[in-house]
C-alpha cells in the first residue's frame, strides 16, 4: 500500500495510512449489451481490481440493465444526465462532486467525451487529487469541435491512458499532450476462455449455424457501425467467394448498420453464405469453429475482436490502421491491409484458404502473442501498479494540488 501523508481533500487536511485502501471512481456515459472496446475493457478491470488495495466506484451518466445486472461488484453512483441542454444536468454535475468529496475518492478515472465533461468538471469542485483522461481510439470521430473542448479539458486530467502506440501518438500529435502524461497499457483479455481445444465444440456451432463440417469459416466480430466498414469486408467476400464458392462468413455484433449489411449482402448474392448472428455471449465458441478472423475498421485504438482471434488461434486479416500493426505482422501471425481495400482484403483471405496448414501455424504463433503481451492479469497488474505509483508521487504529472 501507499505510504501515510497529509494531503488536501476539498480544503480539509486527511491523512492517507499505509491500511488505509485506494479509492478509485470509474466514470463512463453508460454500458449496455452492445459493448465496445472502452466498457468491455472496464468491466474486465472491475472484475478482477484487488479489493485488499483497491475500493471501486462505478458512477454512469445514464443506468442500463447492464448496470442493474452489476449492483454486487461495487457501489454505483447515477450521475443521471440524459443531455447538457437540460438546466438539471449542472446541478447533477455538483452532486457528483459532493459525492466524490464525501467518499474521499482518491482517483477518477474518466472514459468518453460527455463523462470527461461531467467529470473534469466534478472533479474539480471536489478537489479530487488524481483524475485519469483514458483514450482508447485515435480520435475518428473529432471535429474541430470536439478537439477545442477537450483541449479546454485537458489540462484537468493528471495523466492520461492510452492502450496502444498509435493512440499514443495521436494523443500527443492531435491533442498536444506531452508524452510524460500519457502512460501506455495495452488491452486485456481472459485469455482463458479461448484455450480450449475441445474439437467437438466446432461441429456443434456448424451444425447449429447449418455451415458444412468441409466449408472454411471465416469470422468477423464487431459493433456493426460505420467505423468497422464492414460493407468494405463484404465487398471483400464478394472476390473471395470466386475461388471459394463454399466458404461461409460469420459476423458476430448488433449496430445501426445491420439492416443496411443484409440488404448488400443480399444484393452481392452472399445471403446463404453470410451468418448475422447479432450480438452473443459464446464468441469463443464461434471462434473454435472458424479459420480466419477479419477487421476491416477504417479507425481502432486497440481491437480486442483481434486479440481474441489471436487467443483462440486464427489468423488474423485486419486494416492498417491504429494499433492494428502493433497486433498483426505480415506472415507472423496474419495480415494487415490498406484501409478500405477490399481487393487487398480479399487477396489476404484467399492467401489463408488456399493453405490451412499454413494458415493454423500463424494462428498458433498469434496465440503465442497473445499469450505473452495480452493476457488480462497482465493489464490488470499495470493497471494497479499505475494507481499505486500515482498514490506514491502525487500528481507530479499535473498541477500540484494545495497541501502536497
Amino acid at each position: 500500500m501507499y505510504t501515510a501523508e497529509a494531503y488536501m481533500y476539498g480544503g480539509q487536511c486527511k491523512e492517507r495510512t499505509p491500511n488505509r485502501k485506494i479509492r478509485i471512481a470509474f466514470l463512463i456515459d453508460t454500458i449496455d449489451e452492445k459493448m465496445g472496446g472502452t466498457e468491455t475493457q472496464l468491466a474486465m478491470l472491475l472484475e478482477r481490481l484487488d479489493r485488499d488495495r483497491f475500493e471501486p466506484y462505478l458512477c454512469f451518466l445514464r443506468d442500463s440493465a447492464w448496470f442493474r445486472s452489476k449492483r454486487c461488484l461495487c457501489p454505483q453512483y447515477n450521475v443521471d444526465i440524459v443531455s447538457f441542454y437540460r438546466p438539471v444536468s449542472f446541478a447533477r454535475i455538483l452532486r457528483l462532486a459532493s459525492f466524490l468529496r464525501r467518499e474521499r475518492i482518491d482517483i477518477l478515472q474518466i472514459h468518453f467525451r460527455d463523462s470527461n465533461i461531467v467529470g473534469t468538471i466534478a472533479a474539480k469542485v471536489a478537489r479530487v487529487p488524481i483524475v485519469l483522461a483514458t483514450r482508447r481510439n485515435a480520435g475518428y470521430w473529432h471535429n474541430a469541435l470536439e478537439l477545442g473542448l477537450l483541449k479546454l479539458l485537458n489540462p484537468g486530467a493528471s495523466l492520461f491512458v492510452v492502450n496502444s502506440q498509435a493512440v499514443k501518438r495521436h494523443v500527443h500529435d492531435v491533442e498536444g499532450i506531452p508524452e510524460e502524461k500519457i502512460e501506455l497499457i495495452y488491452n486485456g483479455v481472459v485469455l482463458d476462455a479461448f484455450r480450449t481445444d475441445d474439437a467437438s465444440m466446432r461441429g456443434e456451432v456448424r451444425t447449429e449455424l447449418g455451415i458444412p463440417a468441409s466449408s472454411p469459416v471465416v469470422i468477423l466480430v464487431a459493433n456493426l457501425r460505420p467505423v468497422k466498414a464492414i460493407d468494405v469486408f463484404l465487398d471483400s467476400i464478394r472476390v473471395v467467394a470466386t475461388d471459394h464458392p463454399e466458404a461461409h462468413v460469420v459476423i458476430v455484433g448488433e449496430g445501426p448498420e445491420r439492416q443496411k449489411l443484409q440488404g448488400m449482402a443480399r444484393s452481392l448474392g452472399l445471403s446463404k453464405s453470410v451468418h448475422f448472428l447479432g450480438s452473443r455471449t459464446d464468441v469463443p465458441r464461434l471462434l473454435k469453429a472458424s479459420d480466419v478472423g477479419v477487421l476491416s475498421s477504417s479507425s481502432e485504438g486497440l481491437s480486442n475482436a483481434i486479440i481474441e482471434y489471436m487467443a483462440a488461434g486464427l489468423p488474423v486479416v485486419c486494416t492498417a490502421v491504429g494499433g492494428n500493426p502493433e497486433l498483426v505482422t505480415d506472415d507472423v501471425n496474419g495480415y494487415a491491409v490498406p484501409v478500405g481495400d477490399s481487393e487487398a482484403m480479399a487477396a489476404a483471405i484467399k492467401k489463408l484458404l488456399a493453405d490451412p496448414v499454413r494458415a493454423r501455424g500463424l494462428g498458433l504463433r498469434g496465440r503465442t502473442i497473445a499469450d505473452e503481451l495480452f493476457d488480462a492479469s497482465m493489464c490488470v497488474a499495470r493497471t494497479q501498479s499505475l494507481y499505486e505509483r500515482l498514490m506514491v508521487n502525487g500528481t507530479q504529472y499535473g498541477e500540484p494540488r494545495p497541501g502536497r
